[in-house]
């Protein structure tokens, strides 16, 4: 197994950086963290007709369908664990349907205890529902929930390579507080047997 670190790009982490640099170590899914407080802008506003965002507090069938089809990694059997990584934390989970009712985008705000912040992960559109605003309805539902729990501020993270979902999440008043990316070793050759 290559080794692997989670890094910063901040001044802090330079001098590692720079040493992982001169050891061949590649750089990989570069992530923006991003953060706002509760007040200060409003969410996005669903600009076609949407219908109404069901919140629920764990996950349902339709939930878990979605995004797992959009970020899933695994059959069933890894499905299964990654919903109980999900319950492990109180979260509100958003699902919304197309005109037809059937299930096209999904998020969820993770509200871990002893802080009022929220985490917002898991926001996933199917790709043949994309650019409808359901992915803004979600969003929009998500930072209500959190307002309405006393959440005084939120985070996400977004892949720098994901500008779509960038520009959404700044017209919602989302701002970068950092970023961060892999570091992996190069694969190395098995050395040779007799």
């Amino acid at each position: 197994m290559p080794v692997i670190f989670q890094l910063f790009e901040d001044a802090e982490a330079a001098p590692l950086h720079g040493l992982l640099d001169a050891e061949g170590f590649t750089r990989q899914s570069e992530t923006l963290v991003l953060t706002r407080g509760a007040t200060q802008v409003p969410g996005p506003a669903a600009t076609r007709a949407i219908p109404a965002v069901e919140l629920t507090p764990e996950p349902s069938e339709d939930w878990l369908r979605v995004w797992w089809q959009v970020d899933g990694r695994g059959g069933d059997e890894a499905m299964a664990i990654a919903r109980e990584v999900l319950l492990g934390c109180p979260s509100v989970y958003a699902l919304v349907r197309d005109n037809d009712g059937r299930p096209a985008a999904v998020g969820r705000l993770a509200l871990p205890a002893g802080t009022n912040l929220g985490g917002l992960y898991c926001m996933a559109t199917l790709p043949e529902t994309r650019r409808r605003g359901f992915a803004s309805a979600i969003l929009g539902s998500l930072l209500q929930a959190g307002n309405h729990r006393g959440v005084t501020g939120f985070w996400l993270l977004v892949t720098a390579a994901n500008h779509g979902a960038q520009e959404l999440y700044a017209k919602a008043g989302f701002e970068e507080a950092g970023r961060y990316l892999y570091r992996q070793e190069r694969p190395r050759r098995a050395p040779a047997g007799c």
